[in-house]
């Protein structure tokens, strides 16, 4: 039963160190540049703007 319990407790803390990073948004900027552009064109001329999520969207996610 302990020997469950630190893999568990290593799993976890594995899992939490891996997850946490800088944020490297500001480096990849020139990719992204683009659809930057397709947002901010769609917020200004789309007739349903409101229905577009917020502006702290993550272009990195899929």
């Amino acid at each position: 039963m302990n020997t469950k319990k630190v893999i568990i407790g290593t799993f976890l803390c594995l899992i939490l160190n891996v997850g946490c990073g800088e944020d490297r948004r500001k480096e990849y900027a020139e990719f992204t540049e683009v659809t930057h552009w397709i947002e901010s064109v769609m917020r200004e001329n789309y007739y349903w703007y409101e229905n577009i999520p917020t502006k702290n969207l993550n272009f990195f996610a899929e």
